[in-house]
This record gives C-alpha cells, sequence and structure tokens, in this order.
C-alpha cells in the first residue's frame, strides 16, 4: 500500500550535501556574519535567507539605517514558494 519510493518521500536521487557560505561585514557596526545552507536530501534547495545591514527607508529621498540590520532565515517546508516570495519581498 502507497508508495515508499525515495522521491515520493521528497528525497533526491542524488543529494546535495555540499555546503554553500556567504560572507560578509560591516565596518560601520563592527559586524561579521556568515551563512550556509545545503540541500541535503531533498529534490531542490527550498530554503532562503536574507541578510541586510543597511536597512532601506522608502520614501521620497531613499537612504538607509546604517546602524540597523537584519537576518533571517525563512524555511520551504514542502517547497521553494512561500520562502522565496518572502526572501523577495520583505523589506519592500
Amino acid at each position: 500500500m502507497g508508495n515508499t519510493s525515495s522521491e515520493a518521500a521528497g528525497c533526491a536521487k542524488n543529494p546535495a550535501f555540499e555546503k554553500t557560505t556567504q560572507k560578509g561585514h560591516s565596518k560601520e557596526q563592527n559586524l561579521e556574519y556568515a551563512v550556509s545552507s545545503m540541500q541535503g536530501k531533498r529534490p531542490s534547495m527550498e530554503d532562503k535567507h536574507l541578510y541586510c545591514v543597511e536597512l532601506p527607508v522608502h520614501g521620497k529621498i531613499p537612504t538607509f539605517l546604517v546602524d540597523h540590520a537584519i537576518f533571517a532565515v525563512f524555511d520551504g517546508h514542502g517547497g521553494p514558494f512561500s520562502s522565496t516570495y518572502v526572501e523577495e519581498h520583505f523589506l519592500q
């Protein structure tokens, strides 16, 4: 009864265990940061992340809050749609 294949269970035929790491720093805030991601056994990467060390302030004159930062991880349970949407629109 039921499908017990690895793909039906959400597993990739060829898992990807290589980590991707991005690093950065902000001299103004004396801040260093890094983010790592790994697809693992999923068919594709579902998670997204966001880092912004100078928050944009929207208005007539675009400016930035250089003393504010945001770091976030968006967990894409069941697919990347929601996590991708939030990553792309969070700062708007």
